[in-house]
């Protein structure tokens, strides 16, 4: 919720609504130790594991438990867990059990286990309400649901408790008409370290009003290491003028008649004035009690602060938080591409900060590199938002490039991608410039095509120099998708890319990727 400010009075608008300020761990010490890897749990044991702590209906019905591996994107470290999933598609109308009505969608209940430790990270239903909240309705308190959210946490976190403090809303300070839109009381538990959050760390609980059962439950707590002494920082009073230089302040209509807990945001005044000319006021309201007030409310000069933007407490910048580099606000545009035959797609690239400018240029028709050319994919690939990151501890999978080469994610996550092979006692060469050839099978490896291409017999190549090339399947694969093209009947295998070719075939990639495959695209292939 944004920031207001009345404007007659100066108040803080609406007045107590909020979060509690105890940043009081829950416990002063640890209750446990964090759970350690051991021998592979089977599919019983961790829906067993689910069953044991969370309440499923007694009609649940289980649909599949599958294995999967996933990157958590923060370490070089590979999960494995259960995902279970039940649908539960009839409930009992009334207390005698003698009659059923048929839900207007099936009641999905979902949980993901760790399947090297056995914890629940998560568990996740969608009961039916279709009339609201009464306070008849209601079977547990307020504060019996905090009680129980903090006793589930201890029993299923107990190795962080002394880094967890609980931040919830202020019902008090809530209408009664907000509280009936409330199915669940929510209790987030902050991980906070000598009395600094650990990013978005925390575990996430819900708690459902008319049984008193947990209806959600979300761990986003990691094993990373933070530092044992916190760094010189920038003090709060920079920290808080380069904060408020992202801001601008605009005068809007809040009217009164509207939930605040439900519809946060301000009203701008000439939308307001449509709306009463219109009689399109929002229907239902009690105009004898509708006032409007008039509040200052902080609104971001730039849509990107909304996105993973955070400032550096050290050095003062602010910086892109899923790649860690400067951030750049506003839409950046080179000099050199205006005109230029690859602009469209050149002018994507550097909105992705896939292309890096130079006093305002790109340099297009520059040979790209073998880094600069997987740093352009890979970020493509994520929509801008390249966000993986290894500790100094991983064993770099290329003896050229370190953990302190600027180009050390990106070698990393493209091996774990499968978009290259590693070979630690061989080089990757991220300097040096890439050809068609290589750039081809980048682009067939990322569409999860490798195994495929690897077959030749499927494929014919009609080029004249198909004699030349070696990874004649990959290459076949991208001139049939139309990614990229031969001059002259010829593919020149061995010819370098330039910046603004590059651009273009990623650029193509991305169009033929969407329509291939499902929207629910792999971020990894084996």
């Amino acid at each position: 919720m944004p920031v207001q400010v009345e404007a007659a009075t100066g108040k803080l608008y609406p007045e107590g609504v909020g979060y509690s300020k105890d940043r009081t761990p829950l416990t002063s010490a640890p209750l446990g130790e964090a759970p350690k890897p051991g021998k592979m749990i089977t599919k019983e044991q961790a829906i067993q594991a689910v069953s044991s702590t969370f309440a499923l209906p007694k009609n649940a019905k289980l649909e599949n438990a599958v294995y999967r591996e996933y990157s958590n994107g923060r370490s070089s470290d590979m999960e494995t867990i259960w995902d279970i999933n039940w649908t539960v598609k009839e409930e009992d109308s009334n207390s005698s059990g003698t009659e059923k009505t048929i839900l207007p969608y099936p009641n999905y209940i979902w949980a993901s286990v760790n399947a090297v430790t056995g914890e629940v990270r998560n568990f996740s239903s969608n009961p039916y309400y279709p009339m609201g909240i009464t306070e008849k309705d209601a079977k547990i308190s307020f504060e019996d649901a905090k009680a129980k959210a903090t006793e589930t946490v201890k029993k299923l976190a107990p190795y962080l408790t002394h880094q967890l403090v609980l931040e919830t809303t202020d019902i008090n300070n809530m209408s009664k008409e907000a509280l009936k839109t409330m199915p669940s009381f929510n209790f987030n538990f902050t991980r906070v370290i000598e009395g600094i959050n650990a990013g978005y760390e925390s575990v996430n609980i819900n708690i459902d009003r008319k049984t008193g059962e947990i209806v959600n439950y979300y761990n986003n707590l990691s094993t990373q290491e933070y530092p044992a002494k916190q760094p010189e920082l920038i003090d709060r009073e920079k920290a808080l003028e380069l904060w408020q230089s992202q801001y601008d302040i605009e005068l809007q209509y809040v009217p009164q008649g509207f939930n605040n807990m439900m519809y946060p945001y301000a009203v701008a005044e000439y939308h307001y004035k449509m709306m009463m000319a219109s009689g399109d006021f929002r229907s239902g309201t009690n105009t004898a009690d509708q006032t409007n007030k008039l509040v200052y409310v902080s609104v971001p000069k730039f849509q990107n602060m909304f996105n993973g933007i955070f400032l550096d407490g050290v050095t003062g910048e602010w910086r892109n938080s899923h790649n860690g580099q400067k951030a750049i606000f506003g839409k950046l545009e080179a000099h050199d591409i205006v005109g230029h035959w690859a602009g469209k797609e050149l002018q994507l690239m550097v909105e992705y900060g896939a292309l890096n400018l130079k006093d305002g240029n790109v340099n297009p028709d520059k040979i790209a590199t073998r880094g600069e050319m997987l740093k352009m994919l890979l970020t493509a690939m994520n929509g801008g938002y390249f966000s993986a990151m290894y500790e100094s501890g991983r064993t770099a999978s290329f003896a050229d490039v370190a953990a302190d080469n600027q180009y050390f994610a990106y070698v990393e996550n493209a091996v774990d991608r499968n978009l290259i092979d590693k070979n630690p006692k061989g080089t990757f060469n991220p300097d040096a410039p890439m050809t068609r050839e290589d750039m081809a099978e980048l682009i067939v490896r990322a569409l999860g095509y490798n195994t495929l291409a690897k077959m030749s017999d499927l494929f014919k190549l009609s080029v004249a120099d198909s004699a030349d090339i070696s990874k004649q399947g990959h290459v076949a694969i991208v001139l049939g998708l139309g990614i990229m093209t031969t001059s002259e009947g010829s593919f020149s295998p061995d010819t370098e890319v330039t910046r603004a070719q590059a651009a273009v075939a990623f650029f193509r990639y991305l169009e033929k990727r969407a329509t291939l495959q499902d929207s629910m695209f792999p971020y990894y292939y084996k």
